[in-house]
């Protein structure tokens, strides 16, 4: 298994890319790997050198990545280059087909800007936490979802994300034999 030792770093603005990387830390513990789990915040140059692997996890508000996830990737770009390596794009445009190639642009900008070329990457559908946001916030939603022909109660909070899909994509990584491969 060429993940002995996996760190999950996460991003998130509204908790579920949070509930993503532990998803995905579980999958890797339920496959014989040791999963530590970090918010990006919390993330270190150290934390990478303890590990095998890496899956870092980050939602897209408002057309981009957070800028905390992008200044991380940007100063640890070497090492994250030369270990098995994945990145998992949360985002509302994953949630769905016909916004998938929006999603994959968003990420494709994140690789650009980062300079950073993991061996993997999956779009995973995101959240809508109607009760966590604002009123403002919720009123744009909802305006959105409205124009897409999509009514949405503002009392309760839609889950988008695939989670049979986040545990395939986690012990498939997890247990993948491929050793890492530069990216020219």
């Amino acid at each position: 298994m060429s993940a002995q030792k996996l760190l999950v770093i996460f991003a998130t603005h509204y908790g579920q890319s949070a509930l993503i990387a532990d998803r995905v830390a579980d999958e890797a513990i339920a496959s014989g790997a040791e999963a530590a789990v970090r918010d990006v915040r919390n993330a270190s140059a150290a934390d990478l050198e303890r590990c095998d692997a890496v899956v870092i996890v980050a939602s897209v508000q408002s057309g981009r990545h957070a800028r905390s996830v992008e200044r991380f990737v940007k100063r640890n770009c070497g090492r994250l280059g030369s270990i098995h390596s994945a990145f998992i794009s949360v985002s509302g445009s994953a949630a769905r087909p016909e916004t998938l190639p929006e999603a994959d642009t968003i990420v494709r900008e994140f690789f650009s800007a980062t300079g950073w070329c993991p061996d993997e990457y999956q779009l995973v559908g995101g959240a809508i936490k109607l009760t966590h946001y604002n009123p403002l916030l919720r009123f744009m939603i909802k305006r959105i979802w409205a124009r897409k022909g999509v009514t949405m109660d503002t009392k309760r909070d839609y889950d988008f994300t695939d989670w049979d899909a986040v545990k395939r994509f986690a012990k498939a990584f997890v247990e993948s034999e491929t050793p890492h491969r530069a990216v020219a």
